[in-house]
């Protein structure tokens, strides 16, 4: 059951869609979490809970991106993709400032266009 360069069943792109979801929730969800104002110990151990929910999301994103990607339409899979290599970039490079918070805004947006555009889009073209 391997969906190469054809179009997947509505179930299988719906829940690719909703693995989108669920990696845009623990992706921000970590994101919210590295924010600390004072170096706290309590802070320090909430941002790396937060670090540690960002991979998984990251993780996740990714993950659906290679499966948008092997069905065929490029630009929904760079757009899925796009949160977790940017703001999960930016957080393992710039950690102690707000930029992968900051750059969370478009691109989370990015990854919902692109799930959207997978799930109904491309469906009503084939």
């Amino acid at each position: 059951m391997v969906f190469v360069n054809e179009t997947p069943p509505l179930a299988v792109r719906l829940l690719v869609c909703g693995a989108v979801v669920v990696g845009l929730a623990l992706s921000g969800n970590g994101l919210s979490k590295t924010v600390y104002f004072e170096r706290t110990p309590d802070a320090v151990a909430e941002a790396h809970v937060g670090n540690l929910l960002l991979a998984l999301g990251c993780a996740l994103l990714i993950l659906c991106a290679v499966v948008v990607f092997s069905t065929g339409p490029r630009l929904p899979a760079a757009a899925i993709a796009a949160p977790a290599v940017i703001c999960g970039g930016l957080a393992l490079v710039a950690a102690e400032t707000l930029f992968p918070q900051i750059a969370a805004l478009p691109t989370f947006a990015m990854a919902v266009a692109g799930a959207a555009e997978f799930a109904f889009v491309r469906s009503a073209s084939s």
